[in-house]
């Protein structure tokens, strides 16, 4: 089973179902990173922040940290278009 958002409207359902029914009806495919950072806890944006490379993130507040994972995307999305 696989996670399919539409809107508000999220919905499990098997790959095959969602070829089938959900993906005519404008589900696409959801995963938790698609969820805004302000709606992560503290502990899952350090884990964010861990795997983008951010330096002294563990002394970071929430807001804090969001800004840094949000300039660091930021900045990798930039770095692919200048290639």
């Amino acid at each position: 089973m696989k996670t399919y958002k539409k809107g508000n409207k999220i919905i499990n359902a098997s790959e095959k179902a969602y070829e089938l029914i959900y993906k005519n009806q404008g589900y696409k495919p959801y995963d938790e990173t698609d969820k805004p950072l302000t709606s992560l806890t503290v502990d899952k944006l350090k884990l964010k922040a861990q795997e983008l490379g951010i330096e002294n993130f563990e002394e970071l507040k929430k807001s804090e940290l969001v800004d840094a994972i949000n300039e660091k995307i930021e900045d990798n999305q930039s770095d692919i278009e200048d290639v």
